[in-house]
């Protein structure tokens, strides 16, 4: 085997040492794709800060966003982002999931249903807000149903007494 065939890896770079700007992504990437969300922005803040216009990093501290739960600060920074750039599929998407994490399905929806599209997938989550929503509405009418009907009521003669089980007698146990 030749020298030159040899892969070598790139360096590893963890949070808080000094490294180049333009390998955040890279790195911020990797560390999200490992679920580290907390490493990622700590990666990503700095970077940040040299080029506040980077899209790319942008998205990358949207998606640590999401992955720590963040909503509203990822719901800013993609909606943003789906300002800028209509056409960010991904950035859509992603917008309509924060949305709909938040319970907010009637924003949700449009940027869901416009992200299937525009990936080609029209079946893809377009529908799924609306139809947990529909699934909540006929559980909430079903429950008010059974509360406003009421069993029929048996006359006590015909209603089952419980039996001892250590006698045969149908009295009651103690």
């Amino acid at each position: 085997m030749n020298d030159d065939s040899i892969l070598q890896a790139p360096p590893v770079v963890f949070p808080g040492q000094q490294h180049a700007p333009e390998s955040a992504y890279g790195t911020a990437y990797d560390l999200l794709s490992r679920r580290a969300p907390r490493e990622a922005m700590a990666v990503l803040e700095p970077a940040l800060e040299a080029e506040p216009g980077n899209t790319g990093l942008r998205l990358l501290r949207a998606w640590a966003y999401l992955m720590r739960a963040q909503l509203r600060r990822a719901e800013a920074e993609l909606a943003g982002l789906v300002e800028e750039y209509p056409d960010d599929v991904w950035a859509r998407h992603a917008l309509g999931r924060s949305l709909e994490r938040q319970s907010k399905l009637a924003e949700a929806l449009p940027h869901l249903r416009l992200a299937a599209v525009m990936s080609g997938e029209p079946r893809a989550r377009a529908r799924r807000p609306a139809r947990r929503a529909a699934a909540r509405r006929a559980r909430r009418e079903a429950l008010g149903r059974a509360r406003l009907r009421r069993p029929p009521t048996r006359s006590a003669s015909a209603s089952p007494r419980p039996t001892c089980a250590r006698s045969r007698s149908r009295s009651r146990c103690r």
